[in-house]
């Protein structure tokens, strides 16, 4: 981002699928290797999971982790612009609106295979990665040594896809494509 300080960003539902705890642990295996990185999860908590997850952040002595509540309109999408990476954990998800919400401010994602975000790669505004801790310290470690610019230039080509792809005129004219299919 232009913003001197980096962050990646989960903004989901604090719930056990969301795949969080894992994230947290693989934070915890690279955050003093970057210095100019913060982890920010924001969302409604679910199941009192917040709890642990502040519980687990506090045990492993993280200081760049922080956990809010839910945002909603300018100062979600805010957050979103600000994002240098956003990221979805989740150990199983359906669509996901962040992630296109993401994409559509320019901000690159990755995603776990336990989302049907596989198409980050071929569109080359993401990853797809394992949703498990070992996983997830990879990526970050990949991603967190790239230029600012490629960044830049993968959150672009996910702005590009979904103006494309996720269009209120793409999603019409597919629609009256399936009618047609059903109707013949």
């Amino acid at each position: 981002t232009i913003n001197d300080k980096k962050y990646l960003l989960s903004l989901t539902r604090i719930h056990p699928k969301k795949g969080l705890d894992d994230l947290i642990h693989a934070w915890s295996n690279i955050e003093t290797m970057y210095p100019d990185w913060e982890l920010k999860i924001v969302g409604p908590d679910s199941y009192n999971h917040r709890k642990t997850l502040e519980t687990l952040i506090a045990h492993k002595s993280l200081k760049r982790v922080t956990i809010q509540d839910a945002v909603y309109g300018d100062r979600k999408r805010s957050l979103m612009r600000q994002a240098s990476i956003f990221i979805v954990p989740s150990k199983n998800e359906s669509f996901g609106m962040t992630v296109t919400e993401s994409l559509a401010v320019g901000v690159p994602v990755i995603a776990s295979e336990g989302t049907p975000w596989e198409s980050l790669i071929k569109q080359n505004c993401g990853w797809w990665v394992p949703c498990d801790i070992d996983g997830l310290t990879k990526i970050l470690q990949s991603t967190f040594n790239l230029p600012d610019v490629r960044l830049k230039e993968m959150g672009e080509n996910g702005r590009k896809w979904v103006a494309e792809e996720f269009s209120w005129k793409d999603i019409a004219r597919r629609t009256v494509e399936a009618y047609q299919w059903a109707l013949n």
